[in-house]
């Protein structure tokens, strides 16, 4: 249940900082939300749904709506100072054990860590 609570508050903050990003990307392209809506085949408003949060922008919106920012995709999803996703040294450290482990070891941890967050509150 911890674990479910902390990806959808993760899911969020990635969210908010995409909008942020959408309306910082259109704001230096000097375009409205009407034009970047009448680009990527929507209105005004439902593109000022993604800078809100509101909505989540498609895979082949974003797309689109980088070409016009003239930004690449990943601009879009690298983490920059104060990002709410942004990890630690330590987290770093512990993904980059778990890329090199095989499968099997991998599945085995992860049981173990499940075991471990299964009782504990979720930490605010």
């Amino acid at each position: 249940m911890a674990v479910a609570g902390v990806a959808k508050k993760s899911s969020r903050a990635f969210e908010l900082s995409l909008a942020a990003k959408l309306r910082q990307a259109r704001q230096d392209a000097g375009l409205t939300q009407a034009e970047v809506g009448r680009a990527l085949g929507i209105s005004a408003e439902g593109y000022g749904n993604f800078e809100r949060a509101a909505r989540c922008i498609g895979v082949a919106q974003l797309r689109r709506a980088a070409e016009l920012f003239g930004k690449p995709v990943s601009y879009f999803f690298e983490e920059s100072e104060g990002d709410f996703y942004s990890i630690t040294d330590g987290e770093r450290e512990v993904i980059g054990i778990l890329r090199g482990l095989p499968a099997r070891d991998l599945a085995i941890v992860m049981v173990m860590l499940r075991g471990l967050t299964a009782n504990r509150a979720p930490q605010v």
